[in-house]
């Protein structure tokens, strides 16, 4: 889940949630640490397993991969996954980021 060691490390100040994860459509985020550069954008909706998810596409180093999560009072949950030509449903959503944020907070995402 390196993803999530990105997203962990950009928490510092900001404080409102949905700076963390361009969930728009056409929204890009640049995130950089040290040489490496990591783009997010935003897609269009679609509906995993009854439940109405992003789509956020990402590159790091070359690699594309998506991601469809969806935004809940509790958090930002991961329900499907593409890397490379491999798409994933996962049977139980993955907690990518525990709302509220707040700095120095740690959970599991599995």
């Amino acid at each position: 889940m390196r993803i999530l060691a990105v997203l962990i490390l950009l928490c510092g100040e900001l404080s409102a949630q949905e700076d963390f994860i361009p969930l728009k459509k056409g929204r890009k985020w640049v995130y950089k640490q040290g040489d490496s550069e990591f783009v997010q954008t935003g897609g269009a909706t679609e509906k995993v397993g009854g439940v109405e998810c992003f789509l956020l596409e990402s590159e790091l180093g070359g690699q594309k991969e998506c991601m469809w999560v969806a935004a809940a009072a509790d958090g930002m949950w991961l329900h499907r996954i593409r890397s490379g030509d491999s798409t994933s449903d996962l049977t139980k959503p993955a907690l990518l980021l525990k709302y509220p944020l707040k700095q120095g907070d740690k959970w599991d995402a599995r």
